[in-house]
């Protein structure tokens, strides 16, 4: 633990002025957006996309850490001028950087190592744990929609509301319960076949659906409103999940 701060401590230093850039670049276009042009206010890029835009050779890395170079180059002119040991070292970090980041970020397979049973065990114990939230509350009463949260301390209480991410982490709980053998193929595709007929009844905007709907009463909560974050994550769960869902379907029908 103590050896992988330090190390992750020299890395935050030898990143620092790409990471200074993209702060400050981050907070003059918020200052701007939401102040001057008032447009591209909802603009954000998933990960899975950035990883997918993201090129990973070396000089990808230099082109996009440009100001680590440009500052190592001034930090070694100002060590010939100052003879300064500390100059020297910050930018010979800052010059290396994009090589090391560019290194530490590539998949090496080769190092992969067969998880030990007992780690197994811990993860498969722990899986089920967390569907029986889905499980217990994933019924008549919330309209087979998982509620938002449960309280167990003081008082037990429900919150009888959900959101279209919570929505859509529903389906999926219920697949990877099936594939972990939680549940048999019968009860999952009678879940799924519940779930999806309240999803398709729900009132919606556009064919959006509403943030917040009551799992009791299926209504949309007030204010009502769309939100382009859950909203996006609710369609890229569902485009997976439909293609797994229907091939299932086929498979076992």
């Amino acid at each position: 633990m103590f050896k992988a701060s330090i190390i992750r401590g020299i890395l935050e230093i030898m990143i620092l002025p790409h990471k200074a850039y993209v702060n400050a670049n981050a907070i003059i276009k918020t200052i701007y957006r939401m102040n001057i042009s008032k447009q591209n206010l909802l603009e954000w890029t998933t990960a899975e996309e950035a990883e997918i835009q993201a090129r990973t050779d070396i000089l990808s890395y230099y082109k996009n850490m440009i100001v680590n170079l440009i500052f190592g180059v001034l930090f070694i002119f100002a060590f010939i001028k100052t003879e300064s040991i500390i100059l020297a070292i910050l930018g010979a970090f800052w010059i290396v950087a994009p090589g090391i980041m560019c290194y530490i970020s590539k998949e090496k397979n080769n190092n992969t190592q067969k998880i030990k049973k007992e780690d197994t065990d811990y993860l498969v114990n722990l899986g089920k744990k967390t569907w029986e939230f889905f499980e217990t509350f994933i019924n008549e009463e919330n309209n087979f929609l998982p509620p938002d949260n449960y309280q167990e301390d003081r008082i037990e209480k429900i919150a009888h509301r959900t959101s279209s991410t919570n929505i859509g982490l529903g389906l999926l709980a219920v697949i990877a319960a099936n594939d972990l053998k939680y549940i048999d193929n019968n009860k999952c595709l009678e879940l799924l076949d519940k779930m999806l007929n309240v999803i398709s009844s729900l009132s919606k905007w556009n064919g959006h659906l509403y943030n917040w709907y009551d799992t009791k009463t299926l209504q949309p909560l007030m204010p009502r409103y769309v939100s382009s974050v859950d909203s996006g994550n609710f369609v890229r769960i569902y485009v997976r999940f439909k293609a797994i869902f229907i091939k299932r379907k086929r498979k076992l029908r």
